[in-house]
């Protein structure tokens, strides 16, 4: 796998007023707040990414489910699409709706194949694998798959700057947080 160096920006602005506030918990709350819109960027690439200037995404190289109908069967048609070799360490990846949606769903003898279970490390387990809450995934769709197969690489760590000149009409200075990174789905 070869990576590049994609740039990922977000920003935030704040008016001067509130800049000027001598509060020890800004700096923290612009940094959190900066952070926060980084990793959703992040989250939306290792998703959904193009490839083109940024990550390539899970969705661009694994097969995913759009379902009309979320059953019993669906979820055996899923997994029966999953390659064995990605098994051992697959999991499921939906957002909380389709995740509700799915705690519904109970097996031919009437068992709930989604099953609340911490002994494991895992909260969620759907009909044997663990499931992960990924809040960039759209309604209704779910990813199996084995997450170890995808490398992500930050090429420079993130930075934070700010910049009066670019909120100057607005009176306002803007905050930036910056990283150059790639990713890509290993498996072929």
């Amino acid at each position: 796998v070869s990576l590049s160096a994609y740039q990922i920006c977000k920003f935030v602005s704040m008016s001067a007023q509130i800049a000027k506030m001598s509060i020890d918990a800004l700096e923290n709350f612009i940094v959190n707040t900066l952070t926060r819109k980084l990793h959703r960027a992040i989250d939306k690439a290792i998703l959904d990414g193009t490839g083109s200037n940024q990550p390539t995404g899970i969705t661009k190289e694994m097969v995913f489910v759009e379902v009309e109908k979320l059953d019993y069967d669906t979820i055996c048609d899923i997994d029966a699409k999953l390659n064995s070799e990605y098994s051992k360490n697959a999991v499921y990846i939906m957002n909380k709706t389709t995740r509700n949606l799915v705690k519904k769903i109970k097996n031919e003898i009437g068992d709930p194949i989604f099953i609340q279970n911490t002994a494991n490390g895992f909260g969620n387990m759907l009909d044997g694998y663990p499931v992960v809450v990924y809040d960039a995934m759209p309604d209704n769709k779910l990813i199996l798959g084995d997450l170890s197969q995808y490398i992500f690489n930050f090429a420079s760590n993130p930075t934070i700057d700010k910049s009066k000149d670019a909120g100057f009409f607005q009176n306002a200075e803007v905050y930036r947080i910056s990283a150059l990174a790639d990713g890509k789905p290993a498996m072929q």
